[in-house]
């Protein structure tokens, strides 16, 4: 328990690290940064800590120009859960994130513009 609420202060950093690794050639470290990935998304969503929204969605929103889909993917599934954990913290910054959903709509990758929808 203790070691979960000090990442939660980390996990912007975390997640710079770990986003762009889940389009990883190299199996082993697609297959570690997606149960990371999949562990702190898990974390966040049912942590009643607060986690630094704006430098959360600054990564998040970074990644989903990543070339890679599963990576855009990602970084999707972090706003949709940010969106039922926390839908007035993250309607502030809806500044900073509904232009980047909207061309998200546009995406080369069919499933990545149903995701954003």
């Amino acid at each position: 328990s203790l070691g979960k609420e000090k990442l939660i202060s980390f996990v912007s950093d975390v997640l710079a690290t770990v986003l762009p690794c889940i389009s990883h050639q190299q199996e082993e470290i697609r297959e570690a940064a997606l149960k990371t990935n999949e562990n702190v998304l898990e974390l966040i969503s049912t942590s009643e800590l607060r986690v630094e929204i704006g430098k959360l969605l600054n990564v998040v929103t970074t990644e989903l120009s990543n070339n890679w889909v599963l990576t855009r993917l990602a970084s999707l599934r972090w706003i949709s859960m940010l969106l039922k954990k926390a839908p007035k913290e993250l309607l502030t910054h809806i500044d900073e994130i509904f232009p980047v959903l909207l061309h998200t709509l546009c995406d080369s990758s069919d499933e990545v513009a149903r995701v954003d929808l």
